[in-house]
């Protein structure tokens, strides 16, 4: 190692930034700065100490007022103001009080111009300026108030001007000199667009002459760093060049202050090579004038091409004039949807809202797309990086983004892209230079110098910096040393170029034979490991090894359990490929011992709580090769990733990068690698053969990790993979188990040889268990104790307890449901009433409306015949019989009006049969509603089961809802769910039903259904698969034991050949009685085939339960070949009921009217007692039949 430590540096060292680009400009600083010196203003009156304080008081009442906007400055007083300044002890604080005061640097300004004498350029105003020289003011603000009160003076140029032309003429004294210098110094160092004017003054040599000439040595140290400042302006061209900076796009200028740093689309665009210096150049002795203007310009276009390089060929990849592979993340196809301000409570950049036309692929498929961008998406549109904006394949503007993961969240997502200009940029440099300048550093350390840029080092100097020190490794070993990180390989000292960017200061200084110092100790690791950098050693793509990864995770593991935290360990691999596979093993491994290196075993051994462990956990360093640079670690595991047939070691084969590598570890130092892949490697094997040679020397190379266990030294073992530290080191010790007694007194320790000797803490995880008083099994561990209350039996009582609360809340509910549907029908009804109301109103008045037109119809029928007939000569001699009075109608008429209908017209005739009235449609409607609706059962609970099955699981089987359908029965119901229960599970198992028996008894009384039901199942198991076919034979037991075993495989033979079925035997008891002679050995045949043709024929028994009994008493296996029994119970007087109701109904389609009802019938319990009380409602049936015949 070695350090260079430098006093009075004598080449650039001050960052500066202009108005377009980044600046660089630099001043000469030595020891000898110019102080400030007071010198106040001799009262010429009178000397007595009371004038001058009197004279003193009434200056400070003058500078009080015109600070205070109080006075306003004339030319008498101007002077006086400038005295009043000057006569301040505290230079800071009067600073401070002219910036703050709104008048303050106005008023400098009028005083400034007030008078343009010589006298007053000897007098007040140098006097005022040597006050602004005093050192305290270069600290305050980083030097920004001296420059306002700079600025204040000589804008406008009045007094400037004025200034400059005396000091030309030479009529200014020495102290007038001396402010001048001082001034124009401030000036030419301001930013290059305020300083241009001053600095053509500057370089005006007569100037420059009259200063450096000066016999005062404060006046020509001025003069010096002025010419060195100017020094910097114009930078050499190297004789003989073809190139020529300028010209080649719109943002290549000779003055590299002019150039912007944001690049344009002409310069992204542009081909031709842009003009650059070999680093040779600076040591050429011609230019030893313009060296520092020629080292600026040139580091400057260095740096700025190394900055625009990848994106120049990003964007020649995006443009198609370049093949290659997009680096960042490229979105077609935007479209401008608005402008975006942020919130209203919130002050924010404004940006420009672009919608992608899709989704991005790294979006989709993610739940919480904010939760994702936030944390694992946060790289993706990082905040303020730069992105490039092309329309129809043009560049149209270099925006940064503005990160709104809201707006990213959206679908599709919508991008804020921020325009900023050369205004923004400019102001940020700014800003950053006077931070920089305000820590201003006396002395400046720079650690691993070798590895740090030599520009920036500059950028860290101030005008304070009297030395500078740097650290780095030796100067003769120097090419073994990592360089700083350029982007541009072309720009590098490796390519061969000459530009040289990433030689360091530090490594430039040694090959130049600078004076330096080298350590002759080092403090950092074990001499084996240090062995093998000084023995020689010390004078592009990512890759993945999934093997390797593993077992650097189980060796950090394995030293976690001997005792070695995160702040001992670091992993270094070469590639980002295998660091980032690291990492995403590390995220998702739940191994305890890996997500708590520092105290798993503690917290295990109860010495340390989980909380305690949280508060101190760190992570694990994982870092490649080159960041890791300048750090060191007690141990370090290095993955060298490289393993292939084709010996590829990629830059594995850098000496620097193996130098550092090795270099890195205090105590142990863990490689793992392919060896026969680095010592057969096509490039660098040289370095790998020496190394593998000391390694070898050492007895340092094993095919795995070889380890010892410290409690059994006699047990030693090799870790070649993975699966060995889990087997051969489970806990971190051997195989041999602890035995340790633990705190409890009862138990040993149950882990496998570990590393912790202290149990007395140690939590003993051994299961005890108990009864308790409900018989409920009781599980805990013996650090817990017993429990003290039973969680079965206090989970019992909680369901309880709910099923009460929903209960009661059920009937709540139900009850509020039957007030409100009776208050709607109610309504209802209301209505309807109102309505018939209406509709009979209505046809009411239909009629008297047509029985009045009708009348009025006949009445002008007969008056038209009566206005027709003839007149009768005799009629008024013609006596009627009923004594001389004429016969009159009711209208009026003549007795001779006609008699027969023949003389009436038709219409007459047809209106004179009044129309029969309407029926009402409301009594029509109640007619039809007349009908009494069929009565019915509760709905038992196997049927809500059924519901439910069906609403909530989506199950069917025509078969189930006929036997659902049934009256009664709940016993056989629940037992066909039970048995399609058990297939449902099995099938959910994936686990095969083909050696599963379905066959089945039923038992019961005659007319309880057990036939229909027996149908329904065979049903039922074909349609869930359980049988193949849908064959369904029956047989009597006496049928079967008539025919023989013959008429049995007769029958078995046809469901076969129809591809399987089911076998019903009604009445199976015969087959044992005494009288069958045949039947035990049709039985016995059956047995057989029941166990014969599991999963192809089912085989369901039917008869009386008590017969039944004798049957399977025939053969023990019986039982085990028919695992199902369904249980017919008879029937109730509300079953019965139902059943004959539904008969009567269905017979008669519904017209049969009873009297009294259905419910009128008692006669059921006079047969209750009789076996065959289920054939009552046929029987019933028939009797109602016959009896209608009577």
């Amino acid at each position: 190692m070695s350090f260079i430590a430098h006093r009075s540096i004598t080449y650039p060292c001050k960052a500066y930034s202009g108005s377009a680009a980044l600046r660089c400009e630099a001043q000469l600083f030595r020891t000898n700065f110019i102080k400030g010196q007071h010198r106040p203003l001799m009262n010429r009156g009178n000397s007595q100490a009371s004038n001058l304080d009197s004279r003193g008081q009434r200056l400070n009442k003058l500078l009080d007022g015109v600070l205070n906007g109080r006075q306003a400055l004339g030319t008498a007083s101007s002077p006086l103001f400038l005295e009043a300044i000057c006569a301040q002890p505290d230079a800071a604080k009067c600073i401070d009080r002219l910036i703050v005061s709104k008048t303050g640097l106005s008023s400098v300004q009028t005083a400034m111009r007030a008078d343009l004498s010589l006298s007053f350029f000897n007098g007040h105003a140098s006097s005022f300026i040597i006050y602004l020289q005093a050192p305290a003011l270069r600290i305050v603000g980083g030097g920004s108030f001296l420059q306002q009160l700079v600025i204040a003076m000589v804008e406008p140029s009045i007094f400037w001007n004025t200034f400059s032309d005396a000091f030309r003429a030479g009529s200014l004294q020495e102290k007038g000199e001396l402010s001048f210098g001082w001034l124009l110094l401030q000036l030419v160092v301001l930013p290059a667009s305020k300083a241009a004017p001053y600095r053509e003054i500057a370089q005006d040599q007569a100037v420059l002459d009259r200063l450096l000439s000066s016999p005062h040595s404060e006046t020509s140290a001025i003069g010096r760093r002025i010419k060195d400042v100017v020094a910097t302006l114009h930078a050499s061209i190297p004789d003989g060049s073809d190139t020529f900076p300028g010209d080649r796009h719109d943002n290549d200028f000779a003055d590299f202050r002019l150039i912007s740093i944001h690049p344009t689309a002409d310069e992204i665009t542009c081909r031709e090579l842009p003009f650059l210096r070999p680093a040779s150049f600076l040591d050429d002795a011609e230019t030893a004038d313009s060296r520092v203007a020629t080292y600026l310009d040139n580091h400057f276009r260095l740096l700025r091409e190394d900055m625009i390089h990848e994106m120049r060929e990003e964007m020649q990849i995006a443009l198609g004039k370049k093949k290659g592979k997009h680096r960042g993340l490229v979105i077609d196809g935007l479209e401008l949807v608005g402008v975006h301000f942020g919130p209203d409570n919130k002050r924010s950049k404004w940006a420009i809202e672009l919608q992608c036309k899709q989704d991005l692929p790294v979006l989709k498929r993610k739940k919480d797309r904010r939760a994702f961008l936030r944390d694992e998406g946060r790289s993706i549109l990082r905040h303020q990086s730069l992105a490039c904006l092309l329309v129809n394949g043009k560049i149209i503007a270099f925006p940064t983004i503005l990160r709104d993961e809201d707006q990213l969240a959206k679908l599709p997502p919508v991008v804020l892209l921020c325009l900023t200009g050369e205004s923004s940029t400019k102001k940020a440099l700014m800003e950053l230079k006077d931070d920089i300048q305000a820590a201003s550093p006396g002395v400046l350390l720079v650690e691993e110098a070798g590895e740090i840029l030599e520009s920036h080092i500059i950028s860290a100097l101030g005008s304070e910096t009297s030395q500078l020190i740097l650290i780095g490794d030796h100067h003769c070993q120097i090419d073994r040393q990592l360089r700083p990180k350029v982007n541009n390989y072309f720009l590098t000292v490796e390519k061969g170029d000459g530009f040289d960017l990433n030689r360091s200061m530090f490594e430039r200084l040694v090959l130049k034979g600078y004076p330096h110092t080298t350590l002759s100790e080092q403090h950092r690791m074990r001499p084996e490991i240090s062995d093998l950098d000084n023995r020689e050693l010390y004078p592009s793509s990512s890759k993945r090894n999934t093997y390797e990864a593993e077992m650097v995770l189980k060796i950090v593991r394995y030293l976690a359990q001997q005792g070695y935290g995160t702040e001992k360990l670091v992993v270094l691999t070469p590639y980002l490929g295998q660091l980032q596979l690291l990492q995403s093993i590390l995220k998702t491994e739940t191994d305890p011992v890996l997500n708590d290196l520092d105290s798993f075993d503690l917290v295990r051994a109860g010495l340390v709580t989980e909380a305690t462990a949280k508060l101190t956990q760190r992570p694990l360093r994982l870092a490649t090769i080159d960041n890791y640079q300048g750090e060191e670690s007690d141990i370090v595991i290095c993955c060298l990733t490289r393993s292939n047939v084709d010996h590829d070691i990629g830059f594995m084969s850098s000496p620097e990068r193996v130098n550092v590598l090795l270099s890195r570890a205090r105590d142990c130092l863990i490689l793992l690698g392919n060896a026969d892949t680095f010592l057969n490697a096509r490039k660098g094997k040289e370095i790998w053969e020496q190394l593998f040679r000391l390694l070898a020397c050492g007895k340092h190379v094993y095919d795995g990790l070889p380890v010892k266990c410290e409690r059994h030294p006699d047990r030693k073992a090799c870790l070649k993979k993975p699966i060995d530290f889990d087997v051969l080191t489970p806990d971190g010790g051997c195989q041999e188990p602890c035995g340790t007694m633990l705190s409890c007194g009862l138990h040993c320790c149950s882990s496998k040889c570990h590393q912790l000797y202290d149990h007395s803490k140690m939590q003993c995880e051994h299961i005890l268990n108990d009864v308790c008083s409900n018989g409920h099994t009781l599980n805990w561990k013996c650090f817990q104790g017993r429990p003290p209350v039973c969680k079965r039996c206090e989970k019992e009582v909680k369901l309880a307890e709910e099923k009460r609360q929903r209960d009661f809340a059920d009937k709540e509910r139900r009850d509020a449901e039957e007030r409100e549907h009776a208050r709607n029908i109610a309504k209802l009804e209301e209505e309807y009433e109102q309505q018939t109301r209406l509709l009979r109103d209505r046809q009411l008045a239909e009629e008297r409306a047509n029985a009045i037109q009708q009348k009025q119809q006949d009445l002008a029928s007969i008056t038209a015949l009566t206005a027709k007939a003839p007149p009768t000569s005799s009629a008024a001699s013609v006596v009627p019989d009923n004594g001389g009075a004429p016969a009159a109608t009711a209208n009026g008429a003549a007795s001779t009006l006609p008699t027969s209908a023949d003389a009436l017209p038709a219409s007459s005739i047809h209106h004179s049969i009044p129309p029969p009235t309407p029926t009402s449609t409301v009594e029509q409607v109640q007619q039809v509603s007349t009908g009494s609706e069929p009565s019915s059962t509760p709905t038992s609970g196997a049927e809500q089961e059924w519901e439910r099955q069906k609403v909530m699981d989506g199950a069917s089987d025509p078969s189930i809802d006929a036997i659902m359908s049934m009256t009664g029965l709940e016993a056989v119901k629940k037992q066909v769910l039970q048995i399609k229960g058990k297939v449902d599970v099995t099938k959910r198992q994936n686990t095969s039903l083909k050696n599963e028996r379905f066959n089945i008894v039923l038992l019961g009384n005659p007319g309880t259904g057990k036939t229909t039901v027996a149908r329904h199942y065979a049903k039922f198991l074909t349609s869930f698969g359980i049988i193949p076919g849908v064959a369904f034979v029956e047989a009597s037991g006496s049928s079967l034991a008539n025919d023989g075993v013959p008429g049995v495989k007769k029958h078995i033979e046809t469901i076969l050949k129809s591809g399987g079925g089911a076998l019903f035997v009604d009445e199976a008891y015969q087959l044992t009685g005494q009288h069958n002679f045949q039947g035990t050995q049709v039985l016995d045949f059956l047995l057989a085939e029941m166990e014969n043709r599991v999963g192809t024929i089912v085989f369901i028994l039917a008869g009386y339960s008590k017969q039944m009994e004798k049957f399977f008493e025939h053969n023990p296996g019986l039982q085990s070949r028919v695992p199902y029994t369904l249980r017919f119970e008879d029937y109730n007087d509300a079953e019965l009921l139902l059943m004959l109701e539904r008969m009567i109904k269905k017979r008669y389609n519904s017209r049969m009217k009873v009297e009294g009802d259905f419910g009128g019938l008692y006669w059921v319990e006079d047969e209750r007692a009789l076996e065959t009380l289920g054939h009552w409602r046929i029987s019933s049936l028939r009797s109602l039949v016959d009896r209608q015949t009577e």
